[in-house]
Protein backbone atom coordinates (compact mmCIF):
# COMPACT_ATOMS: atom_id res chain seq x y z
CA UNK A 1 0.00 0.00 0.00
CA UNK A 2 2.72 2.49 0.87
CA UNK A 3 4.44 1.72 -2.44
CA UNK A 4 1.44 3.30 -4.16
CA UNK A 5 1.18 6.26 -1.77
CA UNK A 6 -1.67 4.92 0.36
CA UNK A 7 -1.83 5.17 4.13
CA UNK A 8 -1.44 1.84 5.93
CA UNK A 9 -3.44 1.40 9.12
CA UNK A 10 -2.13 -1.11 11.63
CA UNK A 11 -4.25 -1.90 14.67
CA UNK A 12 -4.22 -4.19 17.67
CA UNK A 13 -8.03 -4.20 17.75
CA UNK A 14 -9.92 -7.41 17.18
CA UNK A 15 -10.99 -7.18 13.53
CA UNK A 16 -14.71 -7.35 12.89
CA UNK A 17 -17.03 -5.70 10.37
CA UNK A 18 -17.85 -3.06 13.00
CA UNK A 19 -14.19 -2.26 13.77
CA UNK A 20 -13.35 -2.09 10.04
CA UNK A 21 -16.16 0.39 9.45
CA UNK A 22 -14.98 2.53 12.35
CA UNK A 23 -11.31 2.47 11.29
CA UNK A 24 -12.08 3.22 7.64
CA UNK A 25 -14.42 6.06 8.59
CA UNK A 26 -12.17 7.59 11.28
CA UNK A 27 -8.92 7.33 9.28
CA UNK A 28 -10.55 8.32 5.95
CA UNK A 29 -9.04 5.26 4.29
CA UNK A 30 -8.97 5.45 0.47
CA UNK A 31 -7.78 1.93 -0.50
CA UNK A 32 -9.20 -1.31 0.94
CA UNK A 33 -8.30 -4.94 0.33
CA UNK A 34 -10.98 -7.39 1.45
CA UNK A 35 -12.78 -10.61 0.61
CA UNK A 36 -16.33 -10.53 -0.78
CA UNK A 37 -17.53 -12.04 2.51
CA UNK A 38 -15.97 -9.20 4.53
CA UNK A 39 -17.62 -6.56 2.33
CA UNK A 40 -20.99 -8.24 2.67
CA UNK A 41 -20.64 -8.56 6.47
CA UNK A 42 -19.83 -4.85 6.67
CA UNK A 43 -23.12 -4.07 4.91
CA UNK A 44 -25.04 -6.21 7.40
CA UNK A 45 -23.24 -4.71 10.41
CA UNK A 46 -25.22 -2.91 13.10
CA UNK A 47 -23.16 0.27 12.51
CA UNK A 48 -23.21 0.08 8.70
CA UNK A 49 -22.88 3.33 6.81
CA UNK A 50 -21.57 4.04 3.31
CA UNK A 51 -17.81 4.62 3.44
CA UNK A 52 -17.40 7.47 0.99
CA UNK A 53 -13.66 8.11 1.54
CA UNK A 54 -12.74 4.82 -0.15
CA UNK A 55 -11.73 5.25 -3.80
CA UNK A 56 -10.38 1.76 -4.58
CA UNK A 57 -11.40 -1.68 -3.31
CA UNK A 58 -9.34 -4.75 -4.22
CA UNK A 59 -11.41 -7.89 -3.71
CA UNK A 60 -9.38 -11.03 -3.05
CA UNK A 61 -9.46 -14.56 -1.65
CA UNK A 62 -12.50 -15.97 -3.42
CA UNK A 63 -14.69 -15.77 -6.49
CA UNK A 64 -17.12 -12.87 -6.29
CA UNK A 65 -20.80 -13.43 -7.01
CA UNK A 66 -22.89 -10.80 -8.78
CA UNK A 67 -24.98 -10.06 -5.69
CA UNK A 68 -21.77 -9.37 -3.74
CA UNK A 69 -20.56 -6.88 -6.37
CA UNK A 70 -23.70 -4.79 -5.83
CA UNK A 71 -23.55 -5.04 -2.04
CA UNK A 72 -19.85 -4.11 -1.86
CA UNK A 73 -20.42 -1.17 -4.21
CA UNK A 74 -23.13 0.01 -1.80
CA UNK A 75 -20.69 -0.11 1.14
CA UNK A 76 -18.06 1.81 -0.88
CA UNK A 77 -20.19 4.04 -3.17
CA UNK A 78 -17.26 6.11 -4.54
CA UNK A 79 -14.90 3.18 -5.07
CA UNK A 80 -13.66 1.48 -8.19
CA UNK A 81 -13.86 -2.27 -7.54
CA UNK A 82 -11.20 -4.63 -8.84
CA UNK A 83 -10.23 -8.22 -8.14
CA UNK A 84 -6.97 -10.05 -7.61
CA UNK A 85 -6.65 -13.76 -7.01
CA UNK A 86 -3.76 -16.13 -6.48
CA UNK A 87 -1.59 -13.51 -4.82
CA UNK A 88 2.17 -13.89 -4.76
CA UNK A 89 4.82 -11.53 -3.43
CA UNK A 90 4.62 -9.53 -6.65
CA UNK A 91 1.04 -9.74 -7.89
CA UNK A 92 -1.97 -11.99 -8.37
CA UNK A 93 -2.36 -14.50 -11.18
CA UNK A 94 -5.81 -13.21 -12.15
CA UNK A 95 -7.34 -9.78 -11.91
CA UNK A 96 -10.13 -7.57 -13.11
CA UNK A 97 -9.30 -3.89 -13.26
CA UNK A 98 -12.36 -2.52 -15.00
CA UNK A 99 -15.92 -3.61 -15.56
CA UNK A 100 -15.97 -5.99 -12.61
CA UNK A 101 -18.37 -8.83 -13.28
CA UNK A 102 -19.80 -11.28 -10.81
CA UNK A 103 -19.12 -15.01 -10.76
CA UNK A 104 -15.51 -14.43 -11.69
CA UNK A 105 -12.02 -14.06 -10.30
CA UNK A 106 -10.93 -11.96 -13.26
CA UNK A 107 -8.70 -12.79 -16.20
CA UNK A 108 -5.26 -14.35 -16.16
CA UNK A 109 -2.62 -11.64 -15.91
CA UNK A 110 -0.66 -10.81 -19.09
CA UNK A 111 2.41 -13.02 -19.58
CA UNK A 112 1.18 -15.65 -17.08
CA UNK A 113 -0.02 -19.13 -17.90
CA UNK A 114 -2.33 -21.15 -15.72
CA UNK A 115 -2.95 -24.88 -15.68
CA UNK A 116 -6.12 -26.04 -13.97
CA UNK A 117 -5.93 -29.46 -12.38
CA UNK A 118 -8.85 -31.37 -11.03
Amino acid sequence: STLYGFKRVITSQQISPESLINIIDRQKVTFVICSPTTGQKMMKSKNYRPLESVKNVRITAQKIHESAVNEIQEVFPNAKLSTAYGSTELDGITRSLGGLKGNSSGQVVFNYSVKVRN
